[in-house]
């Protein structure tokens, strides 16, 4: 009985199986580059993002056989999000924490929001885009509106 972990991160993604008394079987870790298409811009391409986790669960699974997988932890970039149709087809990147776009909503969201449904983080720790609505909100808003000219069927926010 092995245990495989999966983390999905801002910069790569690795899979780690581990006997049931914690020894390594087999690790792999694949790196991809964060897309930054214009200023202020963050983004992860989420097609590439899958290509590298079947990578690297490819890479450790036949080093479980002997010792089949029966539990699956996974870690992902925090609030990450990848729009797409109900098809589950990509529709586009996946915005990071630090992307700018969505700073527009900022005000209409924290009138429209009753204050204890809103994250503020410590002063000392915050940027433009965490002022008053946490990053999952913004890019909700964002995907919904852009999502306004997407075909029918469209999930427009799915969570990995």
């Amino acid at each position: 009985m092995s245990l495989l972990g999966l983390d999905v991160g801002t910069t790569g993604c690795k899979a780690s199986a581990f006997s049931a008394d914690g020894h390594v079987i087999a690790s792999a870790y694949e790196e991809y580059d964060n897309k930054r298409p214009q200023p202020g811009w963050a983004e992860l391409d989420a097609r590439a993002v899958w290509q590298q986790v079947k990578g690297v669960l490819a890479a450790v699974a036949p080093e479980t056989r002997s010792d089949p997988v029966t539990a699956l932890a996974v870690s992902s970039l925090g609030e990450a999000m990848v729009p797409v149709t109900a098809a589950r087809e990509i529709l586009g990147p996946s915005l990071l924490n630090f992307d700018v776009r969505g700073e527009e909503y900022l005000d209409d969201l924290a009138r429209a929001l009753p204050d204890d449904h809103l994250y503020h983080p410590p002063v000392a720790e915050r940027t433009a885009r965490q002022e008053g609505v946490g990053h999952v909100v913004l890019e909700s808003v964002l995907r919904i509106e852009h999502a306004r000219n997407a075909p029918l069927g469209v999930i427009a926010v799915g969570l990995p």
